[in-house]
């Protein structure tokens, strides 16, 4: 059911309505600036101190949308897997595709290189890398930006405002630390997993699919 913003049903689109909501919004806003920092100067050993930080945003984002309304939002439905692992896989394609076409343009040479060297400075795969992307991780950035964020954003703005307004924000904070790559990135990939968080009123879906994405995009580095 919508609303008359044409959002989703009232108990879905105001799920952080607690006392401690505000502080808690803000600790998770100012915890997604520290993990982009973080994304921006991987340290040794990164995926160890990115799992303990991730779990503590991630344990915290739990909090703001409470227990029952966080049950409602991760309850597993066959056909939000499906959909989860069909878009993970569009969406890589969709970014190989447009590295390609990067690195096919001579005048384009250094922001190929610098793809390259994005992807070694997180070290090499590994199975905890790909544990910690798919089951800490993603699933952090997806209660913040999808389970807090753009249902905040809701509250003022129409469904599509909101879509963008994420979107845009996800990425100017990612361009801000000068991560032009992964802003570009996150333009495409949040706005789809915005709007099937959405249309599906779950997070299963975007966590399914930011999940697959993480994996074969680190596990699966593109060639040189």
């Amino acid at each position: 059911m919508t609303n008359r913003r044409g959002g989703l049903h009232g108990d879905y689109a105001h799920h952080v309505h607690a006392p401690s909501a505000k502080r808690l919004i803000a600790i998770t806003s100012a915890l997604a600036v520290g993990w982009t920092a973080l994304v921006h100067v991987p340290v040794p050993e990164f995926f160890g101190f990115a799992s303990v930080f991730a779990l503590v945003w991630l344990g915290l984002c739990a909090l703001s949308l409470r227990s029952q309304h966080l049950a409602e939002l991760l309850r597993p439905r066959l056909r939000d897997l499906l959909y989860g692992l069909a878009s993970a896989l569009l969406l890589f394609i969709g970014a190989r595709a447009a590295l390609w076409a990067i690195c096919a343009i001579p005048s384009a040479h250094a922001l190929c290189d610098a793809s390259h060297r994005l992807f070694r400075a997180y070290g090499e795969p590994s199975l905890f890398s790909a544990v910690a992307l798919a089951l800490i991780i993603a699933p952090a950035e997806e209660l913040f930006w999808r389970g807090v964020l753009l249902h905040q954003l809701r509250h003022a703005f129409s469904r599509w405002v909101s879509l963008a307004i994420m979107s845009l924000a996800s990425a100017l904070l990612l361009l801000s630390f000068g991560e032009p790559l992964l802003a570009l990135a996150a333009l495409p990939t949040s706005f789809t997993w915005g709007l099937l968080t959405q249309w599906r009123s779950s997070l299963v879906p975007a966590l399914v699919s930011h999940a697959a994405w993480d994996v074969l995009i680190f596990v699966l580095p593109p060639p040189h």
